[in-house]
This record gives C-alpha cells, structure tokens and sequence, in this order.
C-alpha cells in the first residue's frame, strides 16, 4: 500500500525506491562485520581491505569502491540540487543572491591616494597592493573600475 501511494506520486523522488534496499544491503553487512570483529578482534577480517600488491584489485574491493564513489557522487547532486532549489525560492522571494558588486564608493581612500603614484610608475601593482594592505586581485579589481 505504502509503495502504491509512492509510486503514484509524481513529487517523491524516486531515488528512495531504489536507495532503500541497497542502504539496508550495507547496514546489514555493517552488523555482520561489527559482529565479525568482535568475535575474532581481528580488523582486517571486519573490514575493507585493498590489497593491490599484485598489480589488480579483487572483484569485491572493487566493487565497493566503486559503490562508494557512486553514493558519494548521489550525495553530492542531492546537495547541489538542494542548494540551487534554495537558491531559486529566495530568489522568487526577492532577495538577492551572491556577492553585492564593487563600485567606486567602495574603493577605500587609502587606495586612491596611492593610486597616482602607481600610475606615473613610482610602483608597482604588488607594492600598491602591500601599501593599501590589500591582495593584487583586489587591487586589479580597483584600478578595473578606476580605468574602466
């Protein structure tokens, strides 16, 4: 009943209906390794071990490094979708995303009054920057609205 009602739905993700059997594969092998060690309290024969002094991995390893980075990749599109939908409703709300633009108010007065003398080549761009206390990016950045 339960898979009916989701499966009906257009909005569940489907990724659930085949996520769930594949999470409950690894949380029981999980206990079985869990009760692997503590009977032997030997951890290599609990856990993953990679062997590849031969030059090839086992097929199992294998495996589970490669399910591994396909539930790591999962959960970074899940993530990233999450972000962008968040960043979609705050936008349809009204406020602003990202970085507000630099303009010449913003551009301190320390910068400004080296600035002339970094144009008539008393220094260069790294020394302006070490002046005005500011990385050379910044500085790029400012004489860009200065000149521009």
């Amino acid at each position: 009943m339960w898979m009916q009602k989701t499966l009906a739905d257009p909005n569940y993700p489907m990724f659930v209906l085949w996520l769930f059997p594949i999470v409950l594969i690894l949380f029981g092998s999980t206990i079985i390794s869990r009760m692997i060690y503590k009977a032997t309290k030997n951890p290599y024969i609990a856990g993953i071990n990679v062997d590849c002094s031969n030059g090839e991995l086992d097929p199992m390893t294998n495996a589970f490094i490669q399910m591994s980075g396909v539930f790591a990749e999962l959960e970074l599109r899940i993530i990233r979708e999450r972000v962008r939908s968040g960043m979609r409703n705050a936008a349809a709300k009204g406020a602003k995303i990202g970085r507000p633009q630099t303009t010449l108010d913003d551009v301190p007065a320390n910068f400004l009054r080296h600035y002339p003398a970094y144009k008539n080549g008393a220094f260069n761009l790294t020394e302006l920057a070490r002046i005005c206390d500011i990385c050379r990016t910044t500085a790029y950045k400012y004489i860009g609205l200065l000149e521009g």
